[in-house]
């Protein structure tokens, strides 16, 4: 019997072939289906494949999925102390998490996209330039961390 796409995408995951990723991919296979309980981004993030990660999320694999027993393909890296793959998970969420908070601030596409909104609901200071003796002067402060 002939293995779905899908399983082949998951087991090509798991040894980090991204060439053989990209012809399934190109063929068809849905990158956010698992077949397993598992999509195949987090069979490559639990080896460690830091490109083969790379190359599902650019085809569209969900970064924030989450497994049966709720854990996601950053907790998988993370598990098996693969920092490279977990890199990779975290510059695709932060990127992602910028960009839906930019459209959330009605930023979307008009060109004139500011992050004033977005940096005040996530409390980050905004620069307000600098004053007169050329100090940075911020619009809004934040609370150092403790």
């Amino acid at each position: 019997m002939e293995k779905k796409v899908e399983a082949l995408l998951c087991d090509t995951a798991v040894v980090g072939d991204c060439e053989r990723l990209r012809e399934l991919l190109a063929a068809g296979a849905d990158p956010s289906l698992d077949f397993d309980g598992m999509p195949p981004i987090m069979h490559a993030a639990a080896g460690g494949h830091a490109n083969a990660v790379s190359c599902l999320l650019n085809a569209g694999a969900p970064w924030n999925a989450l497994s049966p027993s709720n854990l996601s393909a950053r907790d998988f890296s993370m598990l098996n102390d693969h920092q490279e793959a977990l890199d990779v998970l975290l510059i695709f969420a932060i990127q992602a998490e910028l960009v839906l908070g930019t459209l959330a601030c009605g930023g979307g596409g008009h060109g004139s996209a500011s992050n004033e909104g977005y940096l005040v609901a996530m409390d980050l200071p905004l620069y307000g330039g600098d004053d007169r003796e050329g100090r940075r002067k911020d619009i809004k402060k934040i609370e150092p961390m403790r």
